[in-house]
């Protein structure tokens, strides 16, 4: 099930004054176990609290901003124990972002992280 689907749902169903943890359980009756969780669920009904009814992801929710990877390739490779603190300074990037990316271009774990 597409995630902007069932982010439509979810927004329908705070619309009708449905609580998150009845969103849920109507979604993953409707749609198949799995296709909701209610932690997600009470992440988007605290956005539209806060008055965002915007279907998009905000950066740092669950998926990267672009970022060069041969400049990223370069920095690790330049000091392969640079720390991701360092590598994110560099890279204009959250040290998580960096710690994800150092990790999978390092095939699995980065010693940088630090």
């Amino acid at each position: 099930m597409d995630k902007r689907v069932i982010r439509g749902i979810y927004l329908y169903e705070f619309k009708l004054g449905t609580t998150a943890k009845e969103a849920d359980e109507k979604i993953n009756a409707a749609f198949g176990q799995g296709c909701s969780t209610i932690r997600t669920a009470y992440r988007w009904y605290q956005k539209f609290r806060n008055g965002d009814e915007s279907l998009e992801e905000h950066e740092g929710r669950g998926r990267h901003s672009d970022v060069d990877e041969d400049k990223l390739r370069d920095v690790v490779e330049e000091d392969p124990h640079k720390g991701t603190r360092e590598i994110a300074k560099v890279l204009g990037v959250s040290h998580n972002q960096a710690q994800a990316w150092g990790a999978r271009i390092a095939g699995g774990s980065y010693i940088g992280s630090k």
